[in-house]
């Protein structure tokens, strides 16, 4: 068997081969994670002798706004396996793959039920010793450095997500009335434009109902109104880990 093959759509059975290799650690870097191949995963390794898992993914405020990235079905798949570690880095776009030193995929595709069987995707799948090590020797040189940009590494261990004790207090201002009624107001414009086949803008229309909606709740949490996407990021980032202490990241560098 060649040491580097080309893997094309779908790829649902090489993603299973990757679980199946996987013996006492396993690398998944990905932006964007569904239940489905988090399940197929689960299926797939050794109950008796869990292995390892680093979990690397995107958890921007946006990602877990669309679900791109399924944040309850990490939570299950921790629960499962208590050796995972999940940790976010904002400026990920690449897909890793690692199965110990004896397998790697480097590919297009997310860790989506789409990526597997829908999407065009391409990759290639990699079974020289040498080069599987450098890879996850690489990952793991990745997960303890800060990088350029927005990527910086935090490391979430993640336990059962209990609710908040005490319902949040939530401000009932006019100005947070009127970013819902505005948010409301961008939804039936979104609709109307889908149903008109302008698609784009009806994606715009949509894009700004979810954010200003974001925005009003908010400022009906912490009284202050976000003045753009990243100030909207951050509290979104802070009210999520003050109702959920215990995921409160901690940064690495």
């Amino acid at each position: 068997m060649p040491s580097v093959e080309l893997i094309r759509s779908p790829w649902a059975e090489d993603f299973a081969d990757f679980g199946r290799a996987v013996r006492s650690e396993a690398i998944l870097a990905a932006p964007f994670i569904g239940a489905k191949p988090l399940e197929q995963l689960a299926a797939l390794f050794n109950s008796d002798r869990p292995p390892q898992v680093e979990l690397i993914t995107n958890l921007a405020p946006d990602n877990l706004l669309y679900g791109t990235v399924d944040v309850a079905a990490i939570v299950q798949f921790r629960r499962a396996w208590p050796k995972v570690t999940v940790r976010n880095l904002t400026s990920l776009h690449a897909k890793a793959y690692v199965a110990d030193e004896n397998l790697a995929i480097i590919t297009s595709g997310n860790m989506t039920q789409a990526s597997l069987y829908n999407n065009q995707e391409y990759g290639v799948k990699i079974t020289d010793p040498a080069a599987v090590r450098q890879i996850a020797a690489h990952q793991r040189h990745k997960r303890t450095s800060p990088g350029r940009g927005r990527g910086v590494f935090f490391c979430v261990t993640i336990p059962p997500i209990q609710p908040p004790a005490r319902r949040p207090q939530m401000l009932q201002t006019n100005t947070v009335a009127e970013l819902f009624q505005t948010a409301h107001h961008h939804h039936a414009q979104a609709l109307d434009l889908l149903e008109q086949g302008q698609l784009r803008e009806a994606a715009a229309q949509a894009w700004n109902s979810a954010l200003t909606a974001t925005n009003a709740l908010i400022l009906s949490r912490t009284g202050q109104e976000p003045t753009d996407l990243r100030e909207t990021d951050g509290l979104m980032w802070e009210l999520f880990t003050r109702d959920h202490p215990s995921l409160r990241p901690f940064t690495t560098h």
